[in-house]
């Protein structure tokens, strides 16, 4: 991960966000032998890591860079390391997309009409992990902010299981734009869609 970064490490909870389905389905299918066979299909919308009251600190990047408040690159890196229900869905060996990043200003800002672009970076919190990081979430000229809050659509369509297969996850954060001001704090939401299919002999 490149440019200014500071690790951040607190409380963070998994949610199932209010437009979470969870469905299941099951069926028998009859095996060669006679034998049935329970199938189980799980499917899991809006998985949600949630990181509430980030705090951020312009100031010393802005220095760092000759440059005043409003011309500014808003950079955080932060862990999640409580994954939650997210390692039961690595158990299931489930497919994992991405669904959306969502930003909630708390403090500092009112909302994020100063963003000209948002990238949200994950990458495998296991030290010895050989996964390139990951560009995940991106709007380049195209965000649009609603009240205090910020969508990020997703940017790639991997399946992201194996980043959720270490203990934790690390999430780089870049708001490009003229920051309006020095610090603050938001609230980030990291959310998932999952499915999983598994067969148990009833």
């Amino acid at each position: 991960m490149s440019g200014t970064r500071r690790m951040m490490k607190g409380n963070n909870t998994m949610v199932m966000r209010k437009a979470m389905g969870l469905i299941f389905g099951s069926g028998l299918v009859l095996l060669a032998t006679g034998c049935p066979l329970l199938q189980v299909e799980v499917e899991a919308r809006g998985v949600c890591l949630n990181y509430p009251d980030l705090q951020f600190d312009v100031t010393a990047a802005s220095a760092a860079a000759g440059a005043g408040v409003g011309a500014m690159v808003l950079e955080k890196t932060f862990e999640f390391d409580e994954l939650g229900p997210l390692a039961e869905l690595v158990e299931l060996n489930a497919e994992i997309v991405l669904d959306a990043v969502e930003l909630t200003a708390q403090t500092g800002i009112a909302d994020f009409a100063f963003v000209d672009t948002a990238t949200v970076k994950l990458a495998s919190g296991d030290p010895e992990s050989t996964l390139p990081e990951l560009t995940a979430y991106r709007c380049a000229g195209d965000c649009e902010p609603e009240g205090n809050g910020l969508t990020v659509p997703p940017a790639a369509t991997d399946n992201v299981l194996p980043y959720a297969g270490a203990d934790s996850i690390l999430v780089h954060l870049t708001l490009d734009g003229p920051v309006p001001v020095a610090a603050g704090s938001l609230d980030v939401s990291v959310c998932l869609n999952a499915s999983a299919s598994e067969s148990f002999a009833p």
